[in-house]
């Protein structure tokens, strides 16, 4: 009597042909959903950045809309040897690491930091350019208030944006002249704020 095996079983080549097969189907299966991942993750920063540069900039515009002017008779304008307008309007070029960028003071109503100081609710606000450990610049906003002796520290100032790679302002004066610097407390204006202040910056938060 003999046996014979009449089984449907597989041979041992049909196991690792279909081994083989669904390794191939996990492995594009994983890279797929690796990609996918990865993906969401570049979208969800670019959305986390774009969102928090366009606070940063409707944060700047907002402190352009409130800025504070003091107007005559309050105002009047300096004498040769006086002291800067501690709410005047300043704006000239510096040269950082080789390349040039804009440096901004004003006095503006949108005080971000609480003070007890005179004047609190009015801030002197300063926008200025430092090199960065990684050979780019970064965009820094400085606070204090007005008529102090305050300086800006570049060392802990907040940043309000990283890697820029300029940071460049125009002014437009009644006539419609265009300007790259401004002072507020100089003739050749009338002792004038700008009427337009316009903003190219680019970089990230």
């Amino acid at each position: 009597m003999s046996l014979r095996d009449t089984g449907s079983g597989f041979t041992l080549v049909e196991v690792l042909v279909a081994v083989f097969v669904f390794s191939i189907i996990m492995l594009t299966l994983f890279s797929s959903f690796t990609a996918f991942m990865s993906s969401s993750r570049f979208i969800a920063a670019a959305v986390s950045e774009e969102e928090v540069l366009k606070i940063a900039v409707n944060r700047r515009e907002k402190e352009l809309q409130m800025i504070f002017i003091v107007r005559p008779p309050r105002y009047s304008a300096p004498g040769f040897g006086d002291d800067p307008d501690p709410f005047g309007f300043f704006a000239s070029r510096e040269s950082i690491g080789g390349e040039s960028f804009s440096r901004l003071e004003f006095a503006s109503l949108a005080r971000l930091r609480p003070s007890d100081a005179p004047g609190q609710g009015i801030a002197g606000i300063i926008y200025y350019v430092k090199e960065n450990g990684s050979d780019g610049y970064d965009l820094c906003r400085f606070e204090k208030t007005p008529g102090s002796d305050d300086e800006p520290d570049p060392c802990r100032d907040p940043i309000i944006a990283k890697n820029i790679s300029r940071f460049d302002l125009t002014f437009f004066d009644r006539e419609e002249d265009e300007q790259e610097e401004w002072d507020s407390d100089n003739k050749d204006v009338d002792y004038l704020f700008p009427d337009v202040v316009r903003v190219r910056a680019d970089g990230q938060v």
